[in-house]
């Protein structure tokens, strides 16, 4: 029987991060930033940890925007992205104080996506 292919994905993205210099793109993300930008998908919360467990490091790179996976975590306006920001903030705390190119920090972007209401 074959797995969900919410499965295979995931699995396909854990595969492709323990080799991150192969899956830079163009704008330098990783599986972590698409996952944390993808709160929408109700697999996305699971995504984040495990790819947390596989490589934690990622949680520290950011794109060609400057923008760590916390950046766009806090750009999702679902709420189901707080258990995503935890997860980003557990494995990088200091991520919290890292402005992005437009010198943003985490905080502005998740006040800007209507998150300061919780």
């Amino acid at each position: 029987r074959r797995p969900p292919p919410a499965f295979i994905s995931q699995r396909q993205l854990q595969k492709r991060l323990l080799e991150p210099d192969r899956c830079l793109e163009s704008f330098v993300r990783l599986p972590l930033h698409f996952a944390s930008s993808n709160s929408s998908n109700p697999e996305a919360g699971v995504m984040v940890r495990d790819l947390l467990c596989a490589y934690g490091q990622a949680a520290r790179i950011r794109d060609s925007s400057g923008r760590l996976p916390l950046h766009l975590a806090c750009m999702n306006e679902s709420y189901a992205c707080v258990c995503m920001v935890k997860q980003l903030l557990d494995e990088y705390p200091e991520g919290a104080t890292i402005a992005d190119n437009d010198g943003e920090l985490p905080l502005h972007l998740c006040l800007r996506h209507n998150h300061g209401d919780g």
